[in-house]
């Protein structure tokens, strides 16, 4: 098996010559088809940056190929192409990460069926490093030999919700001299406001030297 069976994928189209689905002619195939399921999310393979996201128009390196997600693979010039997508999930100019939802499986552009095609072109430009040669293309079971590819997009970490601020309850000791009318004037409260804070206290003339109160 290779690493792309191992991570999960069904692979249908093998990188190199082929029969083309379409046109039953003779063919290079310059990527590789994948499937998990018909618009199931797919990961990015690599770190980097989205050089395109949406659908590829003819004349641009990526026609033909329905929606597409392209990425320049951080630390390389490579492109990394993910074609006939059902749907996009970033958009041009965003980094993303190994395992990151970049789009879901789809049958879009000149596709025989629900697939993945994915390639890697060893220049993101010009035109996201098309050419019609096969020697511009990286064979992805060899560049990816030996490695654990996500199949499925990485659940985002759950957000760690702010802890709660504990206010500490005000208090005063009351001391020699004191009232509670003293006691709720100097800390800018009615009389009232103080007995509802301390609902124990049922005489309001009578207070004790010590005695903890509510603020």
């Amino acid at each position: 098996m290779g690493v792309f069976q191992d991570s999960g994928f069904k692979v249908t189209s093998i990188f190199g010559p082929r029969t083309q689905p379409l046109k039953g002619t003779p063919e290079f195939h310059k990527g590789i088809d994948l499937v998990i399921a018909d618009k199931a999310p797919l990961p990015s393979f690599t770190d980097g940056k989205v050089l395109h996201a949406g659908w590829g128009d003819k004349g641009t390196g990526l026609g033909d190929m329905g929606n597409v997600v392209a990425i320049q693979e951080t630390g390389t010039d490579h492109c990394h192409v993910y074609a006939h997508l059902d749907s996009v999930a970033v958009k041009t100019g965003d980094m993303v990460k190994v395992g990151q939802h970049i789009g879901n499986q789809g049958n879009t552009g000149a596709s025989a069926g629900s697939h993945l095609h994915y390639e890697i072109r060893k220049k993101s430009t010009p035109s996201f490093g098309w050419t019609p040669s096969e020697n511009d293309r990286i064979n992805p079971e060899i560049y990816w030999a030996g490695k654990k590819l996500p199949s499925k997009p990485t659940a985002a970490a759950p957000v760690a919700k702010p802890a709660a601020t504990v206010v500490a309850a005000k208090t005063y000791t009351v001391k020699s001299g004191d009232t509670l009318g003293k006691i709720a004037t100097d800390n800018k409260m009615t009389l009232d406001e103080l007995l509802k804070k301390n609902p124990e206290i049922k005489n309001a003339s009578q207070v004790s030297i010590g005695q903890i109160i509510k603020l």
